[in-house]
């Protein structure tokens, strides 16, 4: 399973096919844009007790493993990857890429790692420390552990970049960077409102249309560009258009499905099934209180029926900018189009 499969064939059906595990709330990040679930108590959930979870979803096909930052229970990590690699399970780990290191990698490589998802913002460290108020070491740590992943024959390397202010103006720099690196799969997450900590720097429909259209124009052929979060919250006329200039397939431009609620839940160290962290971080049952994932989709809660009639984030990235007065209507951003 290629990275984004799930996203790029789903059928339509109400089924739990992917679990995202946010096998811990702890970082060693404090990141303003950050989605994680903060629980209280538990610091993570251990990999038995994940395994025990797992094994009784029959129509699960992969697991992501995210937090926090995951790697921070590496060990659990492992044992985690290990049984799903035994049953033929596809796995994904989400990380900054500061805790790694070129044995690490080796490690999660050989206990059948699938997708090693590493996300960077900037391109160089000036602009990193700035944001992050990490040391400019830390940058480089994290372009090494990015290259250690690239020389893995079994890896598929993944970088994600977020769109909002701070990057909105930096984001064809880090792609080029990215590419000078040799990463040919390149994620742009949309950047979205966030309720647990207020975070609304977002950028403005024109802007993205901006964006999309120079990557899409000016990125190198052999590289893949995946484009999240931008489906259901933009708005449609945008959208359609966009898609006339990004030749998708053609170009390895791709605006991959939102399988949130239908097909992806997460699951937190607390044992709370959430529906979707970004646009909808709504608990609808526990595991360790007698939620069965295996008949979620089947015994819908009330929330996740009417997340998926709606298909649509509680709080739509349109309306917020709209309302933020960094857009002023649709035509600026077509005009961008013809």
């Amino acid at each position: 399973m290629k990275f984004k499969e799930i996203e790029m064939t789903n059928n339509g059906d109400n089924k739990l096919t992917s679990l995202e595990i946010g096998l811990t709330s702890i970082c060693n990040f404090n990141c303003k844009y950050c989605c994680r679930y903060f629980v209280k108590g538990d610091k993570y959930i251990p990999a038995e007790d994940c395994i025990k979870i797992i094994k009784d979803i029959d129509s699960l096909k992969r697991v992501k493993l995210s937090g926090g930052e995951v790697i921070i229970y590496f060990n659990e990590c492992v044992k985690i990857l290990n049984y799903c690699r035994e049953k033929g399970i596809q796995t994904q780990i989400n990380t900054n890429g500061s805790l790694l290191n070129k044995n690490k990698i080796k490690t999660l490589e050989d206990a059948g790692l699938n997708v090693l998802h590493f996300s960077l913002d900037f391109s160089n460290p000036k602009d990193y420390v700035h944001y992050y108020n990490h040391s400019d070491s830390m940058f480089f740590k994290i372009v090494d552990n990015i290259e250690s992943s690239l020389n893995c024959n079994n890896l598929d390397t993944v970088v994600e970049t977020i769109i909002f202010k701070e990057t909105e103006d930096k984001i064809l720099n880090v792609h080029k960077f990215l590419t000078d690196l040799g990463v040919v799969k390149h994620e742009i997450q949309l950047g979205i409102p966030i309720d647990n900590n207020k975070w609304e720097n977002l950028t403005s429909i024109q802007k993205l249309v901006e964006i999309i259209k120079d990557l899409t124009l000016g990125k190198d052929e052999n590289v893949e560009i995946y484009f999240s979060c931008f489906k259901k919250n933009m708005p449609d006329e945008t959208f359609k258009k966009m898609l006339g200039f990004a030749a998708v397939k053609k170009n390895k431009v791709f605006f991959p499905d939102c399988i949130e609620g239908k097909n992806q839940l997460h699951l937190h160290c607390n044992g709370d099934i959430l529906i979707c962290e970004l646009g909808c971080p709504t608990v609808i049952g526990n595991v360790f209180k007698g939620t069965d994932l295996n008949l979620i989709h089947k015994k819908m809660p009330k929330e996740l029926k009417e997340f998926i009639s709606n298909h649509s984030c509680k709080k739509e990235y349109y309306q917020v900018v709209k309302n933020m007065k960094l857009a002023k209507g649709l035509e600026p951003a077509d005009s961008l189009l013809s």
